[in-house]
C-alpha cells in the first residue's frame, strides 16, 4: 500500500509530499455557518473568481499570465455541508525544479496576486448570476433532479437546520436576491475571517510555508461540522406528477447513527451492502432478479443517519419496489443471505477505501471532514474497522431503521 501521509506544520496549513507527480497542487478551504444569501454570494463568487485581479485586469492579460506560468490553472467552487458553506480553491502548476525560467517565487506571486486582488465587477457579475440561474433551472427539468430537489425541500420543512442541504429551487431564490455588493462582502469575509485549511501536494520542501506566510490564519472563525439527527418524524407518503416516462421513487428512513457513533462503521457497511456497490442486495434481487426497477441505490447522510434509497420505476410498480426494499432490509435483519456476499462486500469497499492513497484530492478531502469533525482516524484505521463488521453488527443497526416517508416523482403516462 502507498503510504502518502498528511504532515500538519500549523494547525491549519499541511502538506501531502509525493514524489508521484511532476505538478504542485495547493487546496484552499474556507468554511463559515451557513447562510442562504451567503452561500448563494459564494456560488457567484466561485464562477467570477480568479478571472480578472488587479494586476489583469481583463480575461486576456489573465489567460496571457497563466501562459507565462505553463499553464497554470484555478479552479474554485462552492459546497455545502451540514452547518457549513464551504468556499474551496484549487491552484495546479508544474513543479518548478522542471522548469528553467520560472521559479516557485513566480507561481506564488501569481497565488497572492488572484487570491487577495480578484475583481469583482458588474459586468461579469451579472452575467455569472443569469448563467448559473439558467444552468440551475435546466437542471430541474431532469427528472432525478426535480425528484431529489423536492425530496430535500420537504426534509428541510421537517428539519430546518438542515439548511445548507443542497436544493436548486431554493438556490435559485437565493440567486435571484444576491447583489454584487453581497458578492464583494463575502469575498473580504472568506480572504480575511472564514476558517482557512490549507492543503499543499507534491515534491515540495517544508519551507514553501514560509512563502505562503501572506495567508493569514489568525483571527478567523473557529467553526466545525454539526452532528444532527432527525428524530420522530411522521411517516408519510407524497406522490407529485411529471413530464416523464419514468417515475423516479424516494425510500427514505432515519437512524441514530452519525459519523461519531460507536456502530458508524456498520452503519456504513450496511448501506453499501443494501445498495450501492455492485454486490449489493438491491441491485441483485430487485433489479436483475425481478426487474422491477432500471436503477436502485442507496445513500446516507453520514452526519444525520438519513437514508435514501433511491430507484427509478414504471410508476405502477411502486407498492411491489417498495415491499421488496422492505424484504431486503428484513432479510439483513434475519440475516437471511450469504455470507459470503457480505465479505466480498466488504473486500470491495476495504480496496476503495485504500485506493484513497492513490488520489491527492479524495485524501485531502478524507482527512479535511475529519478536521471539521475533530477526529483524527487514519485510512488504515478506517479499513480495520469495516473489515470487524460482522452480520450481527449489521441486524443491530438495521432494527434501528425507521421509515420517515415515501415521495415518488409519477410519470403522467403511467396513470
Amino acid at each position: 500500500m502507498t503510504t502518502n501521509k498528511i504532515k500538519h506544520i500549523y494547525p491549519h496549513l499541511s502538506l501531502l509530499k509525493t514524489r508521484k507527480y511532476k505538478e504542485i497542487n495547493l487546496y484552499l478551504r474556507f468554511a463559515l455557518p451557513y447562510d442562504s444569501k451567503e452561500k448563494a454570494a459564494m456560488t457567484i463568487l466561485s464562477a467570477l473568481f480568479a478571472e480578472t485581479s488587479k494586476k489583469y485586469p481583463d480575461k486576456t492579460s489573465m489567460g496571457k499570465a497563466r501562459d507565462m506560468l505553463y499553464g497554470l490553472t484555478v479552479s474554485s467552487s462552492t459546497k455545502s455541508k451540514a452547518n457549513l458553506d464551504i468556499f474551496e480553491i484549487q491552484y495546479t502548476f508544474i513543479n518548478p525544479k522542471f522548469l528553467k525560467d520560472v521559479t516557485i517565487d513566480d507561481f506564488v506571486a501569481y497565488i497572492k496576486e488572484t487570491l487577495l486582488n480578484t475583481s469583482i465587477t458588474k459586468k461579469y457579475y451579472s452575467e455569472a448570476k443569469r448563467n448559473l440561474i439558467a444552468n440551475y433551472k435546466r437542471k430541474l427539468d431532469k427528472p432525478v433532479n426535480k425528484a431529489k430537489d423536492s425530496v430535500f425541500s420537504i426534509i428541510c420543512k421537517d428539519h430546518p437546520s438542515f439548511g445548507s442541504t443542497t436544493i436548486l429551487s431554493k438556490d435559485i431564490q437565493s440567486l435571484r436576491k444576491v447583489k454584487i455588493e453581497d458578492v464583494i462582502k463575502i469575498y473580504d469575509t472568506i480572504i480575511k475571517k472564514a476558517r482557512l485549511d490549507v492543503y499543499i501536494c507534491g515534491d515540495v520542501k517544508d519551507d514553501i510555508a514560509d512563502k505562503l506566510s501572506f495567508i493569514k490564519f489568525n483571527k478567523r472563525k473557529d467553526v466545525s461540522l454539526k452532528i444532527d439527527i432527525i428524530e420522530n418524524m411522521p411517516n408519510r407518503e407524497i406522490i407529485e406528477e411529471f413530464d416523464t416516462k419514468q417515475s423516479i421513487l424516494h425510500v427514505l428512513y432515519t437512524t441514530p447513527y452519525n459519523s461519531l457513533h460507536k456502530d458508524f462503521y456498520a452503519f456504513v457497511m450496511g448501506n453499501l451492502f443494501l445498495g450501492v456497490l455492485p454486490t449489493s442486495l438491491l441491485f441483485e434481487e430487485v433489479r436483475e432478479k425481478l426487474s422491477l426497477c432500471y436503477s436502485i441505490s442507496v445513500f446516507d447522510l453520514k452526519l444525520n443517519g438519513l437514508v435514501a434509497i433511491n430507484t427509478s420505476i414504471d410508476g405502477k410498480n411502486k407498492d411491489l419496489v417498495i415491499d421488496n426494499i422492505k424484504k431486503q432490509i428484513n432479510n439483513i435483519i434475519t440475516k437471511n443471505y450469504d455470507p459470503m456476499k457480505l465479505e466480498i462486500s466488504k473486500t470491495l469497499f476495504m480496496n476503495v477505501i485504500s485506493s484513497t492513497y492513490d488520489d491527492q484530492f479524495s485524501l485531502i478531502d478524507y482527512h479535511y471532514s475529519n478536521s471539521l469533525l475533530g477526529v483524527n482516524t487514519s485510512i488504515e484505521y478506517y479499513v480495520k474497522k469495516i473489515s470487524e463488521v460482522t452480520p450481527d453488527d449489521l441486524v443491530r443497526v438495521f432494527k434501528n431503521y425507521k421509515p420517515y416517508f415515501i415521495y415518488m416523482l409519477e410519470g403522467k403516462q403511467n396513470g
